[in-house]
């Protein structure tokens, strides 16, 4: 019987990955996309250039060239950190032809690892297959059609994420110890905000060893030692830091800096990306771009047509994640597993992107996929319900209908309540959140 199921699931992955493949190569035949500036970014970046203020001028030529960086603006296209453009050194000096498939391959191989990893967690052949759901659910949804084709890299931190709940549980070989410190300093520098993921490992801190923890924070000592002592390295982050604030005015008050710049050249072909062949893409029909701005200052002003202080919008954030981690900490128990801790981490970190001041756009959405594993990983039926609702918000992130008004962002949101419930309540039979009242714990799933 187990056989049979396994070789049905083989065949059903393998069919879903044959299409999705498929429709993916078509994806990036449709523009350079986001993955552009990145690489105009990186070679900057190597040239001894900032690429956060930088506007193509006539002589450049093509290998800083740029469509989506073509506007009045001052600040350019250019959003990604001074880290993440060195880590995209190697890719950097291919043509953009080739580039937009290796980015394709490495998301798929990035996703893989992901699930594989998770895989490994799990001990149950229910949560084996709720890991296999996930990974292959995520394939057909809108955040991850648009990921593709605009060429972002949101599937990134997720994936450091899922490699770091892989490498900090075991909290006494050395290596992990090394390995996991890596994971964490290079996420923190990837995307900054991430910082809000790992907060909540201050509660297991103290069952790791001392050397456990000299180990873990050598590769930030060593990583943030360099660049406080590179001038480059120093202003390369100061640049990135105006860049953000620049689209922080652009993308929320409506107010930027703005400067005259040479117009796009409007090649026809370069670095294997040809004009006419895109547009012939584009006329076959074959992507709709089904994005919705989910951010929470969004919703306001579509609701109640008013915008939100930015002040008080930070405000927010700040009052919500603050009542999210007390009733976490109030609900904490000896009986919470490790899983609770990555789980509130990762809310924590997706509210903060529900309440940016920058458009959120439908691609961020791939970043759900580090939750949806780990609750894959601790699948019980205990928690059937609950996990019908990830189950039903995960079908709203695929289905594009008229019938359901905004259902990329209900499902998104409802995603948030339904995996910080989990980090509160997983593993206990009745939460209290009053000291004079006591927990009992539930009985663990079984192996």
């Amino acid at each position: 019987m187990n056989r049979a199921l396994w070789i049905l699931i083989g065949i059903c992955i393998t069919g879903a990955l044959i299409w999705t493949i498929r429709r993916d190569l078509h994806l990036i035949k449709l523009t350079s996309g986001d993955i552009r500036n990145r690489i105009v970014g990186a070679r900057l970046q190597k040239d001894n250039q900032s690429p956060y203020f930088y506007k193509w001028r006539k002589g450049d030529g093509i290998r800083y060239y740029d469509p989506g960086n073509f506007n009045a603006n001052a600040v350019s296209a250019s959003t990604a950190s001074p880290f993440f453009h060195i880590l995209l050194y190697p890719l950097a000096e291919f043509r953009q032809h080739t580039i937009n498939r290796i980015w394709l391959a490495l998301q798929y191989v990035l996703l893989a690892i992901s699930v594989f990893l998770c895989f490994k967690l799990t001990d149950t052949v229910p949560q084996k297959i709720a890991v296999l759901t996930a990974g292959t659910g995520i394939l057909f949804t809108e955040g991850w059609i648009n990921m593709i084709t605009f060429g972002q890299l949101y599937l990134i931190p997720p994936f450091l994420a899922i490699a770091f709940i892989y490498y900090f549980q075991n909290n006494k070989d050395p290596v992990r110890a090394l390995v996991s410190g890596t994971i964490f300093i290079v996420a923190v520098l990837i995307r900054p905000t991430i910082l809000l993921f790992f907060l909540p490992f201050i509660f297991l801190f103290n069952k790791y060893a001392r050397h456990y923890k000299i180990l873990f924070f050598i590769p930030s000592v060593l990583l943030l030692s360099w660049i406080l002592a590179s001038s480059t390295q120093r202003q390369l982050w100061a640049d990135y830091r105006n860049n953000i604030q620049e689209h922080v005015k652009i993308h929320y008050l409506r107010d930027t800096t703005f400067k005259v710049n040479d117009p796009d050249p409007h090649y026809a072909e370069w670095e294997g990306m040809n004009y006419n062949e895109m547009e012939k893409e584009h006329k076959k029909g074959l992507f709709i771009n089904h994005s919705q701005d989910i951010n929470f200052s969004t919703l306001i002003s579509d609701i109640f047509h008013v915008q939100i202080p930015l002040p008080l919008l930070t405000g927010l954030f700040f009052i919500i994640a603050g009542i999210m981690f007390l009733v976490f900490w109030a609900a904490y128990t000896n009986d919470s597993t490790f899983y609770n801790y990555p789980l509130l981490g990762y809310s924590l970190y997706m509210l903060c992107d529900f309440f940016s001041p920058i458009n959120r756009y439908q691609y961020y959405a791939v970043q759900w996929i580090c939750p949806l594993l780990i609750a894959g990983v601790i699948f019980t039926f205990r928690f059937g319900k609950t996990y019908a609702l990830i189950m039903i918000c995960l079908i709203l992130n695929v289905v594009n209908t008229p019938l359901i008004k905004m259902e990329h962002t209900l499902g998104e949101y409802l995603w948030l309540v339904c995996f910080f419930y989990l980090s509160v309540f997983y593993n206990k039979q009745k939460i209290q959140i009053f000291p004079y009242l006591k927990s009992k714990p539930c009985p663990k799933p079984s192996s």
